[in-house]
């Protein structure tokens, strides 16, 4: 069990089999990674390619976040499962707003 704040997650085996709420962080991730290879397809001048410069940067940021979270933290209970499925919404929803260049 690991200690986070005032609660204890337990920590995820690796053993254990791969959940729903792992493959759809999955499907989201190749949504996004598709969205921005889109957006670099599209850039036509240095400015555009620094723009897909951040967007790769900010993306890469919120994964890595995300993902340190989730090799520490299995989502097993409710109170892990409903914020990390609320992230991966927003994560979706980022990819979706990907501006066109």
């Amino acid at each position: 069990m690991k200690t986070v704040g005032l609660r204890q997650f337990e920590a995820p085996s690796s053993g254990a089999p791969v959940t729903m709420l792992e493959l759809f962080f999955d499907l989201v991730f190749v949504f996004v990674v598709t969205q921005i290879a889109g957006l670099s397809g599209r850039a036509d001048n240095w400015f555009a390619y620094a723009e897909v410069g951040m967007v790769l940067l900010l993306t890469w940021w919120i994964y890595d976040g995300f993902v340190w979270l989730s090799n520490n933290v299995a989502p097993t209970t409710t109170v892990s499962r409903i914020p990390m499925l609320v992230a991966m919404v927003c994560f979706l929803a980022m990819a979706a707003s990907v501006p066109d260049p």
